[in-house]
């Protein structure tokens, strides 16, 4: 009976040895691995809030994108150049919950999370960016392809407009909604000059310009397409979200091997 328990409580022991000893090896072994970390990111710099939060708006309709832009020009332009990126956001949201339904809100809140209209807003930048423009341009008009950074060279670039071809408008471009219908009014839109604005929204030369060229424009005197451009750029590039990534490590192990022998024994 003594004995039986005595190998009972050597087993015992053994079996906690065992169980000490393997912990331990899985704790070197989780000691030893280094954690990693990966992100990616895009060519181009983080865009603003404001602009990527407009073209969700754009995707839900032309109406609410221009009712979102109407809506940050009413705003003091000071609030967006000081506020902070927590504030901007909410104002986005207040904006944009008047015109969408809660789901699209809380569509909206996950597409600026994944930042999923960045590269939009960035296509709008290149095609500026591919004007000789001088490094202060703070905002751009074009109006039947010639362009300047000053506002005041407005009422001239109208005057002189009608012996230039207009701009050429993409399918992604934003423009504001025209007055009347009907072959009369397609006809008139195909005399209006084409005006093409570059500004951040937010910016004071945006106000100014904005209020401007929608007043033109619903009187039927030209037509006004927006398009974003960024005063002041990022430092940082934008982060790329929602991607699967793989990294593949390869542990290559080296064995010399003597083979005289073999050599010496054919």
């Amino acid at each position: 009976m003594a004995a039986s328990m005595e190998r009972a409580l050597t087993m015992s022991t053994m079996t906690s040895l065992g169980l000490i000893l393997l912990l331990s090896l899985i704790t070197v072994v989780e000691s030893k691995q280094k954690p990693i970390n990966i992100a990616l990111s895009g060519k181009w710099m983080s865009t603003p809030i404001l602009s990527e939060a407009s073209e969700f708006l754009a995707k839900e309709s032309n109406e609410n994108f221009w009712s979102f832009v109407d809506r940050i020009a009413e705003q003091d332009a000071q609030f967006f150049s000081s506020a902070s990126d927590e504030s901007k956001y909410k104002a986005v949201l207040k904006f944009a919950g008047e015109l969408l339904s809660p789901l699209q809100l809380s569509l909206l809140k996950f597409s600026l999370s994944l930042r999923a209209l960045s590269p939009a807003v960035q296509m709008s930048q290149q095609l500026v960016e591919q004007l000789d423009l001088p490094s202060d341009c703070a905002v751009v008009i074009d109006v039947n392809g010639k362009y300047s950074c000053n506002s005041d060279d407005l009422s001239d670039l109208l005057a002189s407009s009608a012996s230039r071809t207009p701009t050429t408008l993409y399918t992604f471009d934003h423009v504001y909604p025209g007055i009347g219908s009907g072959t009369d009014a397609a006809n008139k839109e195909q005399q209006r000059p084409t005006v093409v604005l570059y500004a951040q929204l937010g910016s004071a030369e945006f106000k100014n310009l904005h209020s401007l060229l929608a007043k033109k424009a619903q009187q039927g005197e030209i037509t006004y397409c927006l398009r974003h451009f960024l005063q002041e750029k990022s430092e940082t590039r934008v982060p790329l979200s929602g991607y699967g990534v793989e990294l593949a490590i390869k542990s290559t192990e080296y064995k010399a091997k003597d083979d005289t022998k073999v050599e010496g024994q054919g």
